[in-house]
């Protein structure tokens, strides 16, 4: 397994696998979204790649993107969504579902093979992100993340920084560190260190996911159904120094 670094116009290269992961990846629980979602999401890829500060990262299995011969699964959160999911805050659904990677390294025997030759056409895994604009967004989640915060933190905190909205990793590459490795190729370039996401407090592998990478879960509830939190990078200058979590 590869992760490549894509800017917008390079994502496109990769949107059938994207799209099949992403069906994969949230048609169960927690997220139980209906297939034609994945449809859904790869439509607003394409305008979501032209946003300021786009960056996205495609995990690869050994066939590359296309569908040259199964994807190259990376499994792991699952999810990321980020406040603009489409029903989170941003637009990522809840927001921020980003599934647990289970573990690091690549699967051996029976399990390469399926991880080698699954349905996602080279792509086991993909990221994007771009940077949070000012003024603060008042659609979708966003607005009720502003409610909980408050404006001069969420100025000081998110305008600007770099904003994870989409983290997902196939079931069939799930164990192999593809997760870790997406998350780590789209934050590197975050000004200052100052990146966060959205996810919901329902998808507990998600939260363990973002919590082993050192992410730290601001202890404020999010108003409104989704049970979101708001999560600040391991580097962001207002995340405590001493890695704590947060609420639970």
């Amino acid at each position: 397994m590869r992760v490549t670094a894509v800017d917008g116009q390079g994502v496109s290269a990769y949107i059938e696998g994207i799209r099949e992961v992403y069906a994969d990846a949230f048609s169960g629980p927690p997220w139980n979204e209906d297939p034609s979602a994945a449809g859904r999401y790869a439509e607003r890829l394409a305008a979501d790649a032209v946003r300021p500060g786009f960056i996205g990262a495609v995990a690869l299995g050994a066939n590359g993107p296309g569908r040259t011969g199964g994807p190259d699964g990376t499994g792991e959160p699952g999810r990321t969504d980020g406040p603009d999911a489409a029903d989170g805050p941003g637009g990522t659904g809840e927001p921020g579902g980003e599934r647990e990677p289970g573990g690091q390294g690549e699967p051996g025997g029976e399990n390469r093979a399926a991880w080698e030759s699954g349905p996602g056409g080279g792509v086991c895994g993909f990221a994007t992100a771009w940077t949070t604009p000012a003024p603060f967004p008042g659609d979708r989640s966003y607005a009720d993340v502003a409610a909980a915060l408050g404006p001069d933190r969420v100025a000081a905190w998110l305008c600007g920084a770099l904003e994870i909205d989409e983290l997902a990793v196939a079931s069939w590459a799930r164990g192999t560190g593809t997760g870790f490795a997406l998350l780590a190729a789209v934050t590197e370039a975050a000004p200052d260190g100052r990146c966060w996401l959205l996810t919901s407090l329902r998808a507990k592998d998600a939260v363990r996911f973002y919590r082993r990478a050192g992410w730290y879960q601001v202890p404020v509830g999010v108003p409104g159904r989704g049970a979101l939190a708001v999560f600040l990078g391991p580097d962001h200058p207002a995340a405590p120094a001493t890695g704590a979590y947060g609420a639970e």
